[in-house]
């Protein structure tokens, strides 16, 4: 069988994976590509995986992001054809498409980047790890509502018998104060996760952000990242069941058991003006163990 000259034959097995990544990750650096792929499936050796991506760019269903790196990595995001050879394949999602208008800017490098690295982290642990990134998790919202909130993504891991589903937010900077109550309200009603946990770039914003959160009725646990790449379900967060810093694995036990330290299920819900009110054993002395 002929092909057209200058078109190329997509593998199933190695192009859609590939493509398919670029397209979730909305930003993701060549390394950081590489690695997702050896740890699913499509093990391909470095130089049949650089002549792919180099095939896909050098067709425009991958571009490379200029003046953008990540550790010295260059920066892929996925091109229009590259969609439109996802949805032939049957991958469709409602917020990133061929018709879409408005491709990621180029603003949410960072934090798209960033937000991998956390992913790696969990994929290269002991765990078994289920990762619904945030286009899928908007997608079902628009089609069924399912989540409160388009979360960065949600996570399920397994550790020993005990598998854990929770929704995962990456704060790399902080919003104005008056956007926090909206979303504390949602929190309070999402039911499809077992807690929400929060990272961050710092001490300081993982506090900021406790403030604006909490009080609670959802297990919320908050800490900074580069805690938790060295580790993992042993990283100190703080929490809203606890006026004690506990263990991250020790907040997901809590979480899915329903237990809480607090007397009420509202966490001292208001004081006496009707004011917000955050523990604070958790800002003050409880912390300064973990920084």
């Amino acid at each position: 069988m002929r092909y057209a000259r200058g078109s190329i034959i997509i593998s199933d097995a190695f192009d859609v994976p590939l493509l398919l990544h670029v397209r979730n990750c909305r930003f993701v650096s060549r390394s950081q590509l590489f690695n997702l792929l050896q740890y699913e499936a499509a093990h391909l050796p470095p130089s049949s995986y650089t002549a792919r991506l180099n095939r896909l760019v050098r067709h425009d269903y991958i571009r490379i992001l200029s003046g953008h790196t990540h550790r010295g990595s260059a920066i892929y995001s996925i091109a229009p054809k590259g969609l439109l050879e996802l949805e032939s394949h049957g991958e469709f999602s409602l917020v990133l498409h061929s018709q879409t208008r408005h491709m990621p800017h180029p603003l949410q490098v960072h934090h798209c980047v960033e937000l991998t690295d956390i992913r790696l982290v969990l994929m290269g642990s002991s765990w078994a790890v289920g990762w619904k990134p945030e286009v899928e998790v908007a997608s079902e919202n628009l089609i069924r509502g399912t989540y409160q909130k388009d979360y960065d993504a949600v996570v399920r891991i397994q550790s020993g018998q005990q598998i854990y589903k929770f929704a995962l937010e990456y704060e790399r900077t902080l919003k104005a104060a008056q956007r926090y109550l909206p979303i504390l309200l949602r929190l309070q009603e999402e039911r499809q996760v077992q807690s929400v946990v929060y990272m961050t770039p710092s001490l300081r914003l993982a506090k900021l952000l406790f403030r604006h959160l909490t009080p609670n009725t959802k297990p919320l646990a908050f800490t900074p990242v580069y805690r938790f790449r060295l580790q993992l379900l042993a990283t100190p967060v703080m929490t809203n069941l606890s006026d004690e810093v506990m263990s991250l694995g020790n907040f997901f036990d809590s979480a899915s058991s329903g237990i809480s330290s607090f007397a009420s299920a509202q966490f001292r819900l208001a004081d006496n003006r009707g004011d917000a009110v955050t523990p604070v054993s958790i800002l003050s002395s409880d912390l300064r163990r973990v920084q």
